[in-house]
């Protein structure tokens, strides 16, 4: 059979098990828009290939790559890679569970990292040798404490999903350890009954993978050493890979960092331990100052000073480690040498002293290798900067440019379907697949519609009476505005905003104003506050930043999405400055390159909160006149759902009440 005939096979059989799946489904209807993702998924696995979807809501995408990626021939498991534990969710109580009636024999599991998994050799430090309170940097609840070790003493799973409510960082780190501090389960003295290792054995069984595309970059930096070599990947939420990509492969160092790493060693090098903590306090004060003010170069100044310092304590660590016998103290950091099945496995088990300078050795030499990379790197590479937080200053170090590395992995993990309900610019995938380091001869691209009528069921407004966001009187014009549209969905409305500070002046405003619960950001956690937003139809929830992406509040408990104003990245923000002179250094341009494919995805998402299902209804006030006004506006509203366009807040109103019956 000649390659298209077997493509065309696969496609063939693919949207046949598809309609075999749906009609199984209580109300199941196959999809056009799914058909056509199947169909393009199983002809770019049979043809070994790299396919961009872009799939609104409503199309169905999980079940239009799972159903083609399950049925291909392939010579490894299907790898899939989201960016949110929401979307991980989906597919291992949702959409996989539904392929079980046609293919009963489906298995599948979740891959995560080792650190999501209460270590035995820790559990079995903490509980023999008292002295607890040591190990953290706050103040923690003693009853949490207590709770999390009690069952982490009889948990079968060592999944920190199930550990006790109230269970935080602080209280998880003590009973952890990451890839890079474990010795590996044939060195540990726990190895045969490691929580994730058994996980891991779990997932090297599965037909299907899912994960996190921080840990399918990390895979690739450490070829491999993470997850099974798939027969075919698909990154889902793809248009968030290049920002997880930058979090994977730069550096970070912190005040609090270094007293996690003390404590490790405290225990076993006390005195070169407490020299590493010992700088602990200078470098939080000298990134204070820093912190949220642009770029930094860490190699010189006081942070240099400080960074030759603390290379010297960390140098100081690792040998006192080795010396008491813990393996990779020096060289290299050993990262992910737990996963590799069978490496070293003539070495003797480690007694559980070296086991715990093993940990403490694989922290520290982490940490020395983020200390090299922030005094080494090319600033034409990566950007340096201080992140302010309550816990003080972070110094960051990011690649500027992940296309090359996010291209290596995608070639080599052929073939490979990215997947988002927002890819396009201009109605092209282009700029993504640039971002990816692809051009469009190097990857196919599908653009799905979508099964809603957008026309019928929602309106857009930009009111083009109002001031310029730029100018002075443009806040309180959309303050005013917002009540107004809030009071006629009685309710019932989700305000986006792309700064805290108009977030809170808003929130006060309709405060004061309004009748009905206004829900803020930041009061309570994020689950919580869409859960009350859903069971209450005449709230209000006001909120930034995450909630443009994954909050799913189908009906009348959500007729009104308001954007305050076009979500362009900020201008003094360091890594996206940094990305614009790398454009122009090359002879592009900036804004179309840059700052447009970001705000035509992040509108989109955001845009994307209102219509989740064919019952939906609503209005988008987009509170910005530059989408009426300005040049580039014609890419910003192509990316978005074909809705219904006004600039007259009036009409609003009357479509609400005839809509809400009111």
């Amino acid at each position: 059979m000649s390659p298209t005939a077997r493509a065309e096979a696969s496609a063939s059989d693919a949207v046949e098990a598809l309609a075999a799946v749906v009609s199984g489904l209580p109300g199941g209807a196959l999809r056009e828009g799914q058909q056509q993702m199947a169909r393009a998924v199983a002809e770019t696995i049979a043809d070994e290939a790299i396919l961009a979807v872009e799939a609104p809501t409503g199309v169905g995408k999980g079940l239009g790559y799972l159903v083609p990626a399950v049925t291909a021939e392939r010579d490894g498991p299907v790898v899939v890679a989201t960016a949110t534990k929401a979307l991980q969710e989906q597919l291992v109580t949702s959409d996989l569970p539904r392929l079980e009636a046609r293919f009963p024999a489906l298995t599948w599991a979740v891959a995560k990292g080792r650190s999501n998994y209460v270590c035995r050799a820790r559990l079995d430090a903490l509980t023999g040798g008292g002295g607890e309170e040591a190990l953290f940097a706050e103040r923690v609840d003693a009853g949490a404490w207590d709770a999390l070790l009690d069952w982490a003493q009889g948990t079968e799973s060592g999944d920190r999903t199930e550990a006790p409510d109230g269970v935080t960082d602080a209280l998880w780190s003590p009973v952890s350890v990451s890839a890079a501090e474990c010795p590996g389960a044939h060195r540990c003295p726990f190895g045969a009954e490691c929580f994730a290792e058994r996980a891991r054995a779990q997932v090297h069984r599965a037909d299907v993978v899912v994960t996190n595309q921080h840990l399918l970059v990390l895979d690739a930096a450490l070829h491999g050493a993470l997850l099974p070599e798939a027969g075919v990947t698909v990154v889902d939420e793809s248009h968030r890979l290049v920002d997880s990509a930058s979090s994977v492969l730069g550096a970070t160092l912190s005040g609090g960092r270094l007293r996690w790493l003390a404590r490790r060693a405290q225990r076993v090098v006390p005195e070169v331990a407490s020299a590493v903590g010992d700088l602990a306090a200078p470098l939080a004060a000298a990134l204070e100052p820093l912190a949220d003010r642009g770029r930094v170069d860490p190699r010189a100044g006081e942070i240099a000073s400080l960074l030759e310092r603390l290379e010297r304590a960390v140098s100081a660590m690792r040998d006192a480690l080795r010396e008491e016998g813990a393996p990779g103290a020096t060289g290299a950091p050993e990262v992910g040498e737990g996963s590799h099945d069978g490496e070293g496995a003539d070495d003797d088990p480690l007694d559980a002293g070296a086991t715990q300078a093993a940990i403490a050795a694989g922290a520290a030499a982490t940490l020395a290798a983020d200390l090299t990379a922030l005094r080494d790197h090319d600033p034409d590479d990566a950007v340096a900067w201080v992140e302010g937080g309550r816990s003080g200053g972070t110094l960051r170090l990011a690649p500027i440019d992940v296309a090359a590395p996010l291209a290596s992995l995608l070639r080599a993990r052929r073939p490979a379907v990215l997947t988002s309900a927002t890819l396009s610019v201009g109605g092209r995938v282009a700029a993504s697949l640039a971002r990816w380091g692809l051009d469009e001869d190097q990857a196919r691209s599908l653009r799905v519609g979508s099964p809603f009528d957008h026309r019928q069921a929602g309106m857009l407004l930009v009111p083009r009476h109002l001031p310029d966001p730029r100018d002075d009187a443009f806040d309180a014009a959309a303050r005013s505005l917002t009540q107004e549209l809030v009071e006629a969905a009685g309710g019932r409305s989700l305000v986006l905003f792309t700064s805290w500070r108009r977030l809170e002046a808003t929130a006060d405003w309709l405060e004061e104003r309004l009748d009905v619960p206004v829900l803020r950001q930041g009061t309570a956690a994020p689950s919580r506050l869409v859960a009350r937003f859903r069971s209450d139809e005449t709230s209000v929830l006001c909120a930034t930043a995450s909630f443009w992406e994954g909050v799913d509040a189908p009906g009348r408990a959500c007729v009104q999405v308001i954007i305050d104003r076009l979500p362009f990245p900020r201008r003094d923000d360091p890594l996206i400055a940094a990305r614009r002179e790398h454009v122009e250094r090359r002879g592009g341009n900036p804004f179309a390159e840059v700052d447009l494919p970001i705000a035509a995805v992040r509108l989109a998402q955001g845009v994307g909160r209102l219509i989740r299902s064919a019952d939906d209804f609503g209005v988008v006030a987009v509170l910005d006149r530059r989408l009426a006004t300005a040049r580039y506006r014609a890419a910003l509203l192509e990316a978005m759902p074909p809705l219904w366009r006004t600039v007259d807040p009036d009409e609003v109103a009357a479509f609400l009440r005839e809509r809400l019956g009111s």
